[in-house]
């Protein structure tokens, strides 16, 4: 705790807004956050050996809640392992440097217990709205859990906090424990950055606390709305060119046709014109048979009157001839 109280007063100035503090190990922290001016104060444990100094504590203040919970970074069933050193209380197993660091170190209870992530907790419990000077703090004392706990975060809810305080452990402490500084350098990836970091008892619990730096975040995110509108403008570009080239594509292709279309006019005019040449022959050639239809019908005429007065003039002369012999 002496940790976090000088890491505070690195930010003089900075008043707290709502405070969750995941596995405190005593009620001392709430005097200091109220002096602070923490407008809530929400101490989420699930030991049975705090649970109670919380709750006769939370009795004085009306902006505290305690929250019974079993922090993980999934949702399930877990052991919370009661040693007989009350500080190392958790849900990891002891590694073979916590056995070295003490000896008679021994697993009083096992209890059975419903784990929930941090986001369902801090969901549950809701954050009080930031105002001018004022930040949201998380405080972390899950050693070898930090990492997990802190990546199940959505960005939105881990941004929501301006300061954030975590309590690592070192290497083999405990089973399967997250690497501390692995997890600050995750942090600083996040836009948080160092205001104190310090290693307790011969460096074996380091602790941190990050400070939120909304500038960086700021600038991350312009850089970020510039990227997505210089892809946005390249893609537009790049429909641009395409229905340039369509559009050009589409023209050269009509041109084409009206090329088409034109010389099948051509074809069908010198056609026509070729038709009206062999109708105009046609009319003259009936003309000229008309023509000489009617000539040959004049003449027959003639013929016939012809051929009438030559058959009077036989019959003339053959009345003449039999007139002779009788007489």
């Amino acid at each position: 705790m002496s940790a976090l109280l000088k890491g505070l007063n690195n930010l003089p100035g900075v008043m707290l807004g709502t405070v969750v503090h995941v596995n405190p190990v005593d009620d001392d922290v709430i005097g200091h956050y109220a002096e602070r001016g923490a407008k809530r104060i929400v101490l989420v444990s699930t030991d049975s050996d705090v649970l109670p100094a919380l709750r006769r504590a939370a009795r004085s203040y009306a902006s505290i809640r305690v929250v019974e919970a079993a922090i993980a970074p999934q949702v399930g069933c877990a052991q919370w392992l009661r040693f007989n050193v009350r500080e190392l209380s958790g849900l990891l197993p002891a590694g073979s440097g916590l056995h070295t660091l003490y000896p008679r170190l021994r697993v009083l209870d096992r209890t059975q217990v419903t784990t929930m992530t941090l986001q369902n907790v801090l969901e549950q419990v809701g954050l009080t709205p930031v105002e001018q000077g004022t930040r949201n703090m998380l405080v972390l004392e899950t050693p070898g859990m930090e990492g997990a706990l802190l990546k199940g975060l959505p960005p939105g809810l881990l941004g929501a906090f301006g300061l954030v305080f975590v309590r690592g452990a070192s290497a083999g402490l405990f089973e399967n424990a997250d690497n501390h500084e692995e997890a600050l350098r995750w942090l600083e990836e996040c836009f948080y950055r160092r205001v104190t970091t310090e290693n307790d008892d011969d460096d074996l619990w380091p602790v941190a606390l990050m400070r939120y730096d909304d500038r960086a975040a700021e600038q991350a995110a312009a850089a970020l709305r510039i990227d997505e509108l210089l892809r946005h403008i390249e893609k537009l570009g790049k429909a641009h060119g395409e229905q340039t080239e369509s559009l050009a594509a589409g023209k050269a292709q009509a041109e084409e046709l009206a090329q088409d279309r034109l010389a099948q006019v051509e074809l069908l005019s010198m056609a026509r014109d070729e038709q009206a040449k062999l109708a105009a022959e046609r009319l003259h050639r009936i003309a000229q048979l008309e023509a000489d239809l009617t000539d040959l019908t004049a003449r027959q005429d003639m013929l016939r009157e012809e051929l009438i007065k030559a058959e009077a003039h036989v019959e003339l002369i053959s009345d003449l001839v039999l007139w002779e012999k009788v007489r």
